[in-house]
């Protein structure tokens, strides 16, 4: 088993990362998502205005 750690690590470590990394993409980008078109709907509306 310390072998296999020893050689596969590092990629088990990489592919943890990836999978906190989509995890947690849909909130943030649903949050992102939300700030940017709140942005462009104040602007839109103050430069139609």
């Amino acid at each position: 088993m310390k072998a296999f750690l020893e050689e596969y690590g590092i990629a088990i470590f990489v592919i943890a990362c990836i999978m906190i990394l989509v995890a947690m993409s849909e909130p943030v980008g649903k949050a992102i998502q939300s700030a940017v078109l709140k942005t462009i709907s104040d602007f839109t509306s103050s430069a139609l205005a």
